[in-house]
């Protein structure tokens, strides 16, 4: 017997009350991803469907339910994962730093920041630069190696175990960073630029002696890096903590001029070894200087460079004893395998270890220690296309969040001109 249209409503009203259509309706995001849900968990309303033959008993009332909701616009997967991923991120503090791409990183690298990095990652939502830009401060004659710089970098990155989901990004392409150092400049003297001690140093180290405004409103733009994603948290080497400080000064400079606290004060985070010394036994380990161990380099590179580093100056000969607390190898033993420093000690001392037999060991115990980070890395060197895409993502993120800065930051200067078509941040 044929039911009537007002019968058939009643009933599938009443299964659809029984199932909580209104609740899938809601959870669905749309009318026509709950009538697909409709059918898969309501087999009494096929059961009417087959009685009845209605070609869709389901068309009748969804139409009168879900007018009285306001669909939501269907939701992909994974904008529902990035949509979360924000939410978190959002609870999380943020860490930035970063490392010129002026050639391979080392294992100066990892101990002054790269390890902290590691360890924190999960902790912090973390953007990690490439200061392409800041390489033309000194190296303005090597311009045309930052490419693949950049691409040895983020395979460095990736090698060492920073994982893709971090915010990795190159500074040029992120054009927010040039206008927030625009606006930074006002706020800083000269004289207080050639007070810092590190662009001396860095001056002196690379022999500058007619210096470029880039070169000394280095630690201004160092500053826009930091600000414009409002890290909490900058992993450092020793050497960067007058650029901290001068950024420090930026944010009491800037919300006391403008009466507005946009910024907050950003911490220090100094690596267990704030500085290591080079193979050459003199200065801070650099590729500039070539007194570096890289993660690229193989296990007989490392070898060579191990033994012909500097060790202990004060051992002439074989049978003398050693001085450990004064050689450089030795530093190295206490910082990559530190459970083995009390036997090299008591060797070195009583002179039953010589010093290119301890640092073959060095080099063996190092190229164990690197040879996952090797492998890893080398997997990310044979696949470029991917590299960039991580390098791409983060870039598009980055500049989501500086753009998002910018607007307070111009609002609090009144050069926002909400009346100009284009407004400000758009």
């Amino acid at each position: 017997m044929q039911r009537s249209s007002e019968e058939i409503k009643t009933r599938c009203a009443c299964v659809i009350e029984n199932k909580s259509i209104v609740a899938l309706v809601g959870a669905s995001g749309s009318p026509s991803a709950a009538h697909e849900m409709v059918f898969a968990e309501s087999k009494e309303i096929q059961r009417i469907k087959r009685a009845d033959g209605l070609r869709c008993c389901a068309e009748i009332i969804l139409p009168s339910i879900a007018s009285s909701f306001q669909p939501k616009p269907a939701t992909s997967v994974m904008t529902r994962h990035r949509q979360k991923r924000r939410k978190v991120m959002q609870q999380k503090k943020r860490i930035l730093t970063g490392d010129r791409p002026t050639g391979q990183l080392h294992i100066g690298h990892y101990v002054g920041t790269l390890k902290n990095r590691i360890r924190l990652q999960d902790e912090y939502e973390c953007f990690f630069i490439i200061a392409d830009l800041q390489v033309l401060t000194d190296h303005l004659d090597d311009h045309a190696s930052i490419e693949s710089n950049v691409y040895k970098v983020m395979c460095d990155y990736l090698g060492v175990g920073l994982r893709p989901e971090n915010t990795f990004f190159v500074q040029s392409q992120v054009p927010e960073l040039a206008e927030l150092t625009m606006y930074f400049s006002f706020l800083v003297t000269l004289a207080r630029l050639h007070r810092n001690p590190t662009v001396k140093d860095e001056a002196k180290t690379y022999e500058v002696t007619n210096m470029s405004y880039g070169f000394l409103g280095y630690p201004i733009s160092q500053a826009a890096d930091i600000l414009a994603f409002k890290a909490d948290l900058i992993p450092v080497g020793q050497d960067q903590l007058p650029h901290i400080e001068q950024t420090r000064e930026i944010v009491r400079s800037f919300n006391r001029v403008f009466g507005r606290e946009v910024f907050t004060l950003p911490h220090p985070l100094i690596g267990e070894v704030p500085i290591l010394v080079g193979t050459d036994g003199n200065n801070k380990m650099s590729k500039s200087l070539d007194n570096f161990v890289a993660f690229a380099h193989s296990p007989q590179e490392i070898e060579r460079r191990i033994l012909n580093m500097v060790s202990d100056r004060k051992r002439a000969y074989r049978k003398d004893p050693g001085h450990p607390d004064e050689c450089f190898a030795f530093k190295y033993w206490s910082i990559f395998s530190p459970n083995d420093t009390p036997v090299v000690r008591q060797e070195c001392e009583s002179a039953t270890r010589g010093c290119r037999d301890c640092k073959a060991q060095l080099a063996s115990k190092l190229n164990e220690h690197l040879a996952e980070v090797r492998e890893r890395r080398q997997r990310y060197v044979s696949q470029p296309d991917l590299v960039w895409d991580i390098l791409a993502t983060g870039i598009r993120r980055a500049r989501t969040v500086a753009a998002e800065t910018l607007v307070e930051v111009r609002e609090a200067m009144k050069i926002a001109f909400p009346k100009l078509p284009i407004k400000g941040g758009k």
